[in-house]
């Protein structure tokens, strides 16, 4: 079991990052959560999180519900997708080239926009 919770921790830990949270303290905050109990969550220290707590975590990582008892299955999390997002992707195998290709130019462009 120490395995499966050492594993949700290097997913934490490494979403957290991509999120931009630098410190475990910037993430417990996004939470409302202690820096122990993190801490306890990146490490694999212990696995005896209460639903609440495991609802915080994954709502501040846009992961869906179910997704750390997935990733202790040995399957990877589920992003949460946008509303918006989610009827492109639903859209894309039917739209022309052109207008995938614009779509893409788009985005690269509000990326670099917001660095």
């Amino acid at each position: 079991m120490r395995a499966g919770w050492q594993r949700v921790g290097q997913f934490v830990r490494a979403r957290r990052l991509r999120l931009d949270y630098r410190t475990t303290q910037d993430f417990a905050d996004a939470c409302h959560l202690s820096y122990s109990t993190i801490n306890a969550l990146e490490t694999g220290r212990r696995g005896n999180f209460d639903e609440t707590t495991i609802g915080l975590v994954e709502a501040a990582l846009r992961w869906e519900p179910g997704s750390i008892e997935r990733t202790l299955q040995g399957r990877r999390p589920i992003l949460m997708h946008d509303p918006d997002l989610q009827q492109i992707i639903d859209l894309w195998p039917r739209l022309d080239v052109r207008v995938r290709s614009a779509l893409l130019a788009a985005a690269r462009g509000a990326a670099d926009q917001t660095g």
